[in-house]
C-alpha cells in the first residue's frame, strides 16, 4: 500500500489470493492502527497464517470425499 498507494480491492484480492471482504477488512484495520505522526512509515510489518480445522463429516451432497 505505501509504495504502489492504494490499491482497487479486487486487485489486491486477486494478488493475495484472498476474498474482497477480507482485502477490505485488513485493508483498514491496517489504516486505523497507522498513527498519523507525519513521518515515513519504515518499519516490517508481519501477518501470519491462522489455520482453522474444518469438518464437513456427514454433510449431505458433496461431490467430494
Amino acid at each position: 500500500m505505501l509504495k504502489e498507494g492504494f490499491v482497487p480491492l479486487k486487485i489486491m484480492s486477486n494478488r493475495l489470493g484472498i476474498s474482497i471482504q477480507t482485502a477490505f477488512d485488513w485493508r483498514h484495520k491496517t489504516l486505523c492502527n497507522l498513527k498519523s505522526t507525519g513521518e515515513d512509515f519504515v518499519k516490517i510489518t508481519e501477518i501470519d497464517d491462522i489455520w482453522f480445522l474444518y469438518s464437513q463429516k456427514g454433510r449431505q451432497g458433496l461431490k467430494y470425499s
